[in-house]
């Protein structure tokens, strides 16, 4: 990337979604980093929920597109003498059903007239968005598009997180902003015109780097040419600050955490599979159960709000049923809303069972024995990385017997995998020290933890 001096606005651009902690610990991380390196630079973000992400990292944020015919930052707003259904009394929305509803197709057609007339509304507002987007980023210097796995059709398909990179791409070439994309995730890209909205968008790039080989050999595989380098995932940057274990938290037995993740469940999952979801659902229930017959205690947490706590209900709703089985104190759950409180809660446990790629992340920023358990590459390659691929197992594939002895492994090795975390994420950081100063072009100052 060619060098850039006197950088005084950085934004920060993503996908970042309400209450998903993964997404708040990749952006706390790059703040802390521009801070570091550029104490003078003024920050802002561009997100799905402006809102949230001002108040949770202190920064100007605007949105990234319109939610529902308006732009994410607010509530609906309907046009003067305008009937908006959703801000209706719920009284009067179902009297005017009820009316709806004595004529047979009716309210069907109802839904799909407003449907139609949303996604029109949608459109004939798109160019004042996007003229109030360019208003946003013209004395922005750099947009930093900050890693997570925002390079996939998965989530909404092509119209989503490839058009919206594209887009804002483009916007940022309009007025004069440099675009850097670090340390992307990749995959599934499973449409033609998602592969070449994400192609352009990579191809217009100032600087761009991705997380792991199997990102890179993706994206190389679409057609995205020249120089694509691996750096760790931005999150490895995390300057962390907590307190010591609660010597309560755990009674007398060792603590283990468990981040579980709503594996084709769904009320959460893209692509759904009840069947996939009730085996892994049941394999943790039969894990947590031996963990405790075995003297440890088990504390549920998620890393997405309100999401993965479904998991947590379910598998408590099974341990239940088992009269002869009564978990009692010893199986906890924590409620947590923030990379604090994650930190937090983690900090009292021994060892760490984690499904979300960023509760695996976090485990080994914190020195902590985690088994991974592996939805994606990603979450493979970086234990690998960390020199914990033996730990990892593919979410699918293990079983009762094969988490047990591997946590018997891990638990037998706990200090050998403190000390070899320590040395290999400290080297992750070192690199993306490394890419931050080629990025910015300076000698880092000093760092706040959170």
């Amino acid at each position: 990337m060619p060098q850039i001096n006197r950088l005084r606005k950085i934004g920060i651009l993503g996908h970042y979604g309400v209450h998903n902690l993964g997404d708040e610990a990749i952006v706390t991380a790059v703040i802390q980093s521009v801070r570091r390196f550029l104490p003078d630079a003024a920050i802002c973000c561009f997100c799905l929920y402006p809102d949230d992400t001002q108040q949770r990292h202190g920064v100007p944020s605007f949105p990234i597109r319109q939610v529902k015919g308006r732009s994410a930052s607010g509530p609906a707003r309907g046009r003067s003498g305008s009937i908006d259904a959703d801000r209706l009394p719920i009284s009067v929305r179902e009297r005017l059903k009820r009316v709806l509803r004595l004529v047979p197709g009716l309210l069907g057609l109802a839904r799909s007239v407003r449907h139609l007339l949303q996604k029109v509304g949608t459109m004939v507002r798109e160019p004042l968005f996007l003229v109030q987007s360019a208003k946003h980023l013209i004395d922005v210097d750099l947009i930093v598009v900050a890693g997570s796995g925002q390079l996939t059709s998965l989530f909404g398909g092509a119209f989503f997180f490839p058009f919206d990179l594209l887009k804002w791409t483009l916007l940022a070439k309009l007025t004069g902003t440099r675009v850097a994309f670090l340390s992307m995730g990749a995959g599934p890209i499973e449409t033609i015109l998602s592969r070449r909205f994400i192609r352009l968008a990579l191809s217009m790039a100032d600087y761009r780097s991705f997380r792991d080989n199997s990102a890179r050999e993706l994206i190389e595989r679409i057609g995205v040419r020249g120089s694509n380098p691996v750096f760790p995932d931005l999150a490895f940057n995390l300057r962390l600050s907590y307190s010591s274990k609660d010597p309560g938290c755990g009674g007398s037995r060792v603590l283990v955490g468990i981040n579980p993740i709503p594996y084709y469940d769904y009320r959460y999952w893209p692509k759904t599979d009840a069947e996939k979801y009730q085996t892994y659902m049941r394999k943790l229930v039969q894990f947590s159960r031996w963990l405790i017959d075995e003297g440890y205690s088990v504390l549920f947490f998620g890393t997405t709000v309100n999401t993965d706590g479904l998991v947590v209900d379910d598998i408590n709703a099974v341990l239940n049923e088992n009269s002869h089985f009564s978990p009692g104190s010893n199986l906890r759950r924590a409620q947590v809303s923030s990379v604090a409180e994650i930190v937090a809660c983690m900090a009292n446990c021994e060892m760490i069972v984690a499904s979300r790629f960023h509760g695996v992340v976090i485990a080994c920023i914190m020195g902590l024995p985690v088994i991974g358990l592996s939805y994606h590459p990603k979450t493979s390659d970086m234990m690998t990385y960390c020199g914990q691929g033996e730990y990892c197992l593919d979410i699918e594939k293990f079983d009762l017997a094969s988490i047990k002895e591997t946590f018997t492994q891990l638990e037998k090795n706990r200090a050998a995998v403190r000390t070899q975390l320590g040395h290999r994420t400290a080297r992750l950081r070192e690199r993306l020290e490394a890419q931050y100063q080629e990025l910015f072009c300076v000698q880092p100052g000093g760092a706040e933890a959170i």
